[in-house]
């Protein structure tokens, strides 16, 4: 396993540990149960919880495969990976909840490199892992 690959997994492991916190601060704003006045969890939250957890997993899988993928520009791959990574989710809440429009179109550029580093992963899936990638 090369340095990228474990770099991209605790990259991973790192987002799903954060990811994994906003939904149990959610869980105790949201649960009468557990006797915290109610409070509305703001969509900002809600949004960042689900990117996080859900870029994070895509991180995880990726550092599985990128060794077999990727003879070539690993550095430059798992950089992409994790600005997306991080990038797509955290500009939720200057956007949304302080209105900060600069923000906007980081936003959209982390998400294009995030698509791009998918279709990359997938593409090079399709030409040299077919079969053999992950074994």
């Amino acid at each position: 396993m090369s340095r990228e690959a474990d770099v991209l997994r605790l990259s991973g492991l790192l987002g799903l540990v954060a990811g994994l916190g906003i939904g149990v601060y959610q869980m105790l704003v949201n649960d009468p149960m557990i006797g915290m006045p109610h409070g509305e969890v703001p969509y900002w939250m809600t949004a960042t919880h689900i990117h996080l957890l859900g870029l994070s997993l895509a991180a995880l899988l990726y550092s599985h495969y990128l060794d077999d993928l990727f003879s070539e520009y690993r550095v430059a791959t798992v950089g992409a990976a994790i600005i997306g990574q991080w990038g797509f989710p955290l500009t939720l809440y200057p956007l949304i909840a302080l209105g900060i429009g600069l923000f906007g179109p980081i936003h959209n550029v982390t998400g294009i490199v995030m698509f791009l580093v998918a279709v990359a992963f997938a593409v090079n899936y399709i030409r040299n892992g077919w079969g053999t990638a992950g074994t």
